[in-house]
């Protein structure tokens, strides 16, 4: 590994912004216990990620497609799971990127360079759903629980579910409403469930009609909700009663609601 570092250490000689030599140089620095040299390293990646990301978008923003040509271009390629990647989301500025993936981790990425910030291990399989409030974090894995976390810090909060799940049947939607800290999830049992986010306390069970809810959510002003079952049914009611105000059955899928 010394070895490996002086290769790192001339190559970097050669080529000083060398991306990949300084992240294997941390990597090797950080295997060593050589924390401080690593944390560097790391920093300096960083810098150099941001300076490559700016002078690519100068150099686009200054040319000027030609007529018909795709404007769309892809800035980043991330491969940090190891496996499907089921997920994903943003914060509330937009600039950290949450993914979940089928090897049951959460990986944030700082935006825009997408540099990897952290994992999360939520050991509750497959994560299949995320959603992000501006400190909180909830995922869904495949065997119906939740993990929430102090995304910011990093710190597990709670895990919701204990060893029967917090639905009967696999979860298929997460929505947070952000002014009134409320989690919804929808299920494959036919049911929304409303949630205290900062406490953890079920607050409402919804019975909708039909079959699985494959997308629900809240009104902006949070007193109302929505869900649609995968025989394209959308139903909307009050989140406080659950009382249904009116449904509409539609004859091909629902697309946005």
């Amino acid at each position: 590994m010394v070895r490996a570092i002086e290769d790192f250490n001339l190559a970097i000689h050669h080529q000083p912004d060398y991306i990949e030599a300084y992240q294997y140089r941390a990597f090797v620095r950080e295997k060593l216990g050589f924390n401080h040299g690593a944390a560097a390293d790391f920093k300096r990646v960083k810098e150099l990620k941001y300076e490559h990301y700016w002078a690519q978008r100068q150099g686009k923003e200054s040319s000027t497609p030609a007529h018909g040509q795709n404007k769309w271009h892809c800035l980043h390629t991330l491969e940090r799971h190891l496996g499907a990647v089921n997920c994903l989301a943003l914060d509330q500025k937009q600039t950290v990127l949450f993914s979940g993936g089928e090897d049951g981790l959460v990986k944030l990425w700082d935006l825009p360079a997408a540099i990897p910030r952290l994992s999360l291990d939520g050991q509750i399989g497959p994560i299949e759903h995320i959603a992000v409030s501006h400190n909180r974090l909830v995922a869904a894995g495949k065997h119906r629980k939740l993990k929430v976390w102090h995304w910011p810090s990093a710190k597990l909060i709670q895990t919701w579910g204990g060893w029967s799940g917090v639905h009967q049947g696999q979860i298929l939607d997460l929505k947070i409403h952000l002014h009134h800290q409320q989690l919804m999830t929808a299920s494959r049992d036919r049911t929304i469930k409303v949630w205290n986010l900062t406490t953890g306390k079920h607050l409402k069970t919804i019975k909708l009609p039909g079959t699985a809810i494959v997308h629900s959510g809240f009104s902006p002003n949070g007193y109302y909700f929505y869900g649609i079952d995968s025989n394209h049914r959308l139903s909307v009611g009050e989140v406080h009663s659950g009382k249904m105000i009116k449904s509409w059955n539609f004859t091909a899928e629902i697309q946005a609601a």
